[in-house]
């Protein structure tokens, strides 16, 4: 079971993800920084800045990730061949905290094709976000069944499980305007209007039973989207997005704020969800289950909210950048989001990132930030990444490690095989 969590589980970046590896490569921290054709996503008022080339695109840009904690996946991976040894158990149960939980992430986005000309840019992406919790009793229970470290019957509420799956493609379009304030000193606005249309969703958020001695029950009701052959479809809700942006470029520095999804109408279409309530009991020595499906009505009230709250929140980004010349750039960023709805990004993010260039076609990029999940789920990102710019054209990669007090870490690679017009 663990085993099955770690490979299909799954939160980082944003309903609109982004488009340049460079940004992952720095740590995240490209409010101020973005260019070209990654400013869509990123801070569309920089679709207008100085720093630009007259056009830019980018074609099949990709990025994964995916993590598991706080039993990691190279714990496991030890004991692929042969038995997991009882102390070995207890340890991994001890790493989870009593109302805590084991959670398994997965991330993926594909940027079909991105492009900046003049003040405009386009942008069209499709992102997979999941994440799955296990509370620490069923984690318990797969561990050692339900009987406690002395080996006597343990009684144990499955409360505190919980999965949220979202698959969605997003259209956006964007413009900025220069205003020129003084000699040197240019502000630049701009706003990224989207339509985000929801693919799949598979979300549960109420699991409950118990185990005793003599038996146990479990109910882990989900909604999803129709997964029949003969009835899927790929449109199962939409709705619109805006962002908006503002920039002062001041000589070699630039200050920057966005915020995403100012306006943000996206939900799912509930004529298209299923209830299946995935009930599980043992009675008289024989297992009863319930797996039927059912109309979204019959879900219970709390499932319903919220299937109704998974959308997308507001965002507010706060950034700097300072490029002395064409060979260093650093930027830093302060960020601040909402757990709630599809999570695409940490909560609170503040760091730092580097792009050195030790010759002109060759940059270097490294970054980090301090970041929270929540209210207790504190954590760090480190990031690095390479590229090369020939003749116009750029290849470039990035990986980034996150690692929380909770959840242990997560790694994102992201790698662009075509892009043009950068500097």
């Amino acid at each position: 079971m663990l085993v099955l969590l770690a490979a299909s589980a799954a939160p980082t970046s944003a309903q609109l993800p982004s488009a340049s590896t460079g940004a992952l490569g720095m740590g995240g921290n490209f409010t101020a920084a973005a260019r070209g054709f990654g400013a869509v996503a990123w801070n569309p008022a920089l679709l207008a800045s100085s720093r630009n080339e007259m056009a830019s695109m980018t074609l099949l840009t990709t990025m994964g990730g995916a993590g598991i904690g706080p039993i990691e996946l190279s714990d496991i991976a030890d004991y692929s061949d042969r038995l997991v040894p009882e102390p070995v158990k207890q340890e991994w149960l001890d790493r989870v905290p009593v109302g805590g939980a084991e959670r398994g992430t997965v991330n993926a986005d594909l940027t079909w094709g991105a492009a900046q000309i003049g003040h405009f840019g386009l942008q069209v992406s499709s992102s997979v976000r999941t994440i799955a919790d296990l509370s620490r009793d069923v984690l318990q229970l797969i561990l050692f069944g339900n009987i406690d470290e002395n080996g006597n019957p343990a009684s144990l509420e499955f409360a505190g499980s919980s999965l949220d799956l979202a698959a969605y493609t997003t259209f956006a379009g964007g413009y900025a305007h220069p205003f020129e304030i003084l000699p040197g000193m240019r502000l630049l606005v701009g706003a990224t209007a989207k339509y985000t249309v929801g693919h799949v969703v598979i979300t549960g958020d109420d699991s409950r039973g118990t185990a005793t001695g003599t038996g146990f029950n479990v109910a882990f009701p989900i909604v999803n989207s129709v997964i029949d052959p003969d009835s899927f479809t790929l449109n199962n809700g939409g709705g619109f997005g805006f962002d908006v942006g503002a920039a002062l470029e001041m000589g070699p520095w630039t200050f920057a704020a966005a915020i995403e999804n100012v306006v943000s109408t996206f939900e799912w279409d509930m004529d298209d969800l299923r209830f299946r309530p995935l009930t599980l009991e043992a009675v008289e020595a024989r297992l009863v289950a319930d797996t039927e499906e059912r109309p979204f009505d019959a879900a219970p009230e709390s499932l319903r909210e919220h299937v109704e709250e998974l959308g997308f929140k507001r965002s507010v980004s706060l950034g700097a950048a300072y490029r002395p010349s064409s060979m260093l750039l650093l930027s830093a960023d302060l960020r601040h989001g909402s757990n709630d709805g599809i999570v695409t990004d940490a909560t609170s993010h503040l760091g730092a990132g580097v792009e050195y260039r030790p010759i002109p076609w060759l940059p270097l990029r490294a970054g980090a930030a301090a970041i929270q999940f929540g209210e207790d789920n504190a954590g760090y990102q480190v990031g690095g990444g390479i590229g090369v710019n020939l003749g116009g054209w750029n290849l470039s990669a990035s990986a980034l490690q996150r690692d929380t007090e909770l959840y242990g870490g997560e790694t994102m690679f992201m790698a662009t095989i075509f892009a043009t017009g950068l500097p």
